[in-house]
């Protein structure tokens, strides 16, 4: 019975231990196929894969952008010629007017008192031309004639007082001082017989031409009076110098005006951006090239524009020059508002048919620039190169590469210089 109990205990022990053998059997041949595996996929793994193609030639362009605002391209304002007081006004803040449409007046009251005085002056002057040019009447010729016969007598009386003066006087019946009031008298008798004679002779030989030019200037001076007084006038009458939207408006009846600037009118059918350009590249530019301006706030908000202006003196305190540019695409006006913010992108430097590669494919090398190309045993160089401008993910290669070489595009983190590599062939647009 023993025996029998021992057989039966020691059978179950074997088949455990056959089990356990078997497993560690099945673990080893799994282990080994995964070694197996890992070392194939590792073989397999020792050549990476890049992507390989020639540079292309292209024009690039060097664009900044700058901050700006919208403003307009015209905008006036206005300055009365004289001063005053504002007699009416007749126009409001953003209102659209016309050029020459009246916008307020200045009191004229005493220029119009001036008008009248010179239009008087002139009735005055030509009225003593008219008559300088009619030449004497009868009866002034008579007048004359018979003032010269009273002075002839006064003359003759004044000379027989004299002469008996003069014999009394040697005599000693009258003193020096009577005798030379009595000679006095007598030349003055004298002097009027001549100016009667020659009174006469003017009026009989007729007004003389220096007379009647003389009249006549007079009459052209009071026209100009007149002209000047209506210039005048025409000041107090403070016309817009423009079309357009008035801006600002800071004025009002009875008002004292003078050389300030009571109105701002904008030309609203005209825009400009301006901005300021760093000095670095203020003469990369010139006035004619083209811009491009981006309008947040307008829809399709890039448009076409012109440098239009170059400022020559920076503002106070800065190292950027002011730059205007004209936008040149039309239908704009209902958009575009005073003030608006805007980007301006100027080109600052271009180059023609330049070999370039995408940017990406650069390397470091030290402090330098690099590419990875691709030989003709398909390994990896490194080969150093020197860039020039980049434009959308191309930068240009001014030396080191060749049209015709390989450049590494894709791939370049998992490969080395020397390293054997299978190639695709890579895109560069």
């Amino acid at each position: 019975m023993t025996s029998t109990k021992t057989k039966k205990s020691k059978k179950p022990i074997l088949i455990i231990v056959i089990t356990i053998i078997v497993g560690l059997i099945v673990t080893s041949v799994v282990a080994f196929n995964d070694r197996k595996g890992e070392t194939q996929s590792e073989n397999e793994e020792e050549i990476h894969v890049v992507e390989a193609s020639e540079p292309i030639v292209q024009d690039l362009n060097k664009v900044t952008s700058i901050i700006g605002q919208v403003e307009t391209t015209d905008s006036r304002y206005v300055i009365p010629e004289m001063s005053g007081t504002v007699d009416k006004v007749y126009v409001s803040e953003g209102d659209t007017v016309t050029q020459g449409k009246l916008l307020f007046t200045i009191d004229d009251k005493e220029h119009q008192y001036q008008l009248q005085e010179a239009q008087a002056s002139k009735r005055m002057a030509k009225a003593q031309l008219q008559e300088a040019e009619k030449g004497a009447r009868e009866g002034e010729i008579a007048e004359a004639e018979s003032t010269v016969n009273t002075a002839e007598q006064s003359k003759l009386q004044a000379k027989n007082e004299y002469e008996r003066a003069k014999t009394l006087h040697e005599e000693g019946f009258v003193s020096d001082q009577e005798l030379e009031q009595v000679e006095m008298q007598y030349k003055n008798a004298k002097e009027q017989l001549e100016s009667a004679k020659a009174y006469l002779n003017t009026i009989e030989e007729g007004t003389r031409e220096e007379q009647i030019d003389s009249l006549e200037a007079q009459v052209e001076q009071a026209e100009i009076g007149i002209r000047m007084i209506e210039d005048a006038l025409d000041r107090t009458r403070v016309t817009a110098p423009v079309s357009g939207v008035i801006a600002n408006l800071d004025i009002n009846k009875d008002d004292l005006v003078g050389n300030t600037e009571p109105a701002i009118i904008i030309n609203a059918e005209s825009h400009q951006v301006t901005g300021t350009l760093s000095e670095r590249y203020i003469n990369s530019i010139s006035e004619g090239d083209k811009a491009e301006v981006e309008i947040p706030s307008i829809s399709n908000n890039h448009f076409e524009a012109t440098i239009s202006d170059i400022g020559s003196l920076p503002p106070e305190e800065g190292l950027s020059y002011p730059v205007e540019v004209l936008i040149t695409e039309k239908g704009l006006d209902d958009q575009l508002r005073v003030g608006m913010y805007s980007r301006i992108r100027l080109t600052v430097d271009s180059s023609q048919d330049a070999l370039t590669i995408p940017r990406h494919a650069l390397v470091n090398d030290g402090n330098n620039h690099a590419v990875y190309l691709v030989n003709e045993d398909n390994e990896i160089e490194m080969k150093k190169v020197e860039i020039g401008i980049s434009q959308d993910g191309y930068v240009e290669i001014t030396d080191g590469l060749e049209k015709d070489e390989q450049v590494v595009v894709a791939g370049l983190d998992n490969v080395i210089p020397g390293e054997k590599v299978e190639v695709q062939e890579g895109d560069l647009n």
